[in-house]
């Protein structure tokens, strides 16, 4: 059964929301609703809805921050702002550039034509929707009880701390090599620790705490760095989310402190490591029993756009 295309819906009145589903619903489409902009970030980030109507006015984050954000992530999200003529006018000249604009007198008028302008559009997928390897998603599926730890990095540090912390299957192992893969991954799935580089490709490492402060508030944070670094040790101060700041160098070439202060950080002991680690490798061995030994991309996009679906605690 082909899945309805998602419609997210920013805006913090409901009675706005009630006049887009009926607008939308006659359209065959699926609608989510954010009710300020951490929330429209957050379900963006997780669900890749096919559009986006953003009211330029939300709590938190407004919605022109919103869709300047994403577009920054290079997410190919289709927007159209639902505004009052007024506040759209105060802004004119500092939007994002998006699909059209509706107002909120005009939504019965001229919503309709602009939605299925935007649902006619194939579909375009970014390249972080398709890149959950194999192992992450078979990992996804069986819903393991042990930690899950998000690294993000180099293709080289990445390679050295995913084969220190696999060697004894304790841990749910998932990678990213920029700041977007590594963002949308925190947000579906919520890991217990983040092992992230201070120097992430397409967000500074101030921007990736703060988001991920925001989207993923109960991860507990590891800044990695090549050498001492003042800015993050200032950044520390500012955002307690990040628990310590490790050399990754260190790191790569001592695994012992590596694993001991992964252990640590997470606050679990060897024996109940031990223990998840047997409940579910009978598991993994099963379901990796077919894999080539190389990470092979999935082939259908809609797998990642389900994972919020999927019971991750």
């Amino acid at each position: 059964m082909q899945k309805k295309p998602q419609i997210l819906v920013a805006d913090a009145d409901p009675r706005a929301l009630t006049k887009l589903k009926e607008v939308c619903s006659p359209l065959g489409v699926d609608l989510l609703w954010a009710k300020n902009g951490h929330e429209g970030l957050r379900l963006a980030l997780s669900k890749f809805p096919q559009l986006m109507l953003v009211n330029t006015r939300l709590p938190d984050l407004d919605g022109i921050a919103l869709v300047r954000l994403l577009q920054a992530l290079e997410l190919k999200i289709t927007a159209i702002y639902v505004a009052e003529p007024s506040e759209f006018l105060k802004h004119k000249g500092q939007l994002p550039p998006v699909l059209g604009t509706c107002w909120t007198n005009r939504i019965h008028e001229d919503l309709p034509a602009l939605v299925k302008t935007a649902l006619e559009e194939p579909r375009v997928y970014t390249d972080v929707q398709l890149k959950m390897v194999y192992a992450e998603f078979v990992a996804l599926l069986a819903k393991p009880e042990r930690k899950k730890i998000l690294l993000a990095s180099t293709a080289a540090v990445l390679r050295s701390l995913h084969g220190q912390l696999d060697a004894k299957n304790h841990y749910a192992l998932f990678q990213a090599q920029d700041g977007r893969e590594a963002l949308i991954k925190a947000v579906a799935l919520q890991p217990d620790l983040i092992l992230a580089s201070s120097e992430l490709a397409m967000l500074p490492a101030e921007e990736f705490v703060l988001l991920t402060e925001m989207l993923a508030p109960k991860s507990k944070l590891v800044m990695l760095t090549p050498s001492q670094d003042p800015r993050l040790q200032e950044l520390a101060k500012n955002y307690p989310q990040i628990s310590e700041i490790w050399n990754s160098g260190q790191c790569m070439a001592d695994r012992k402190f590596f694993t001991d202060s992964v252990q640590r950080v997470l606050g679990v002991g060897e024996r109940e490591l031990e223990q998840a680690s047997g409940l579910f490798k009978l598991v993994d061995s099963m379901s990796l029993s077919g894999h080539t030994g190389h990470d092979d991309l999935m082939d259908d996009p809609t797998l990642f756009q389900d994972f919020d679906d999927v019971d991750l605690d």
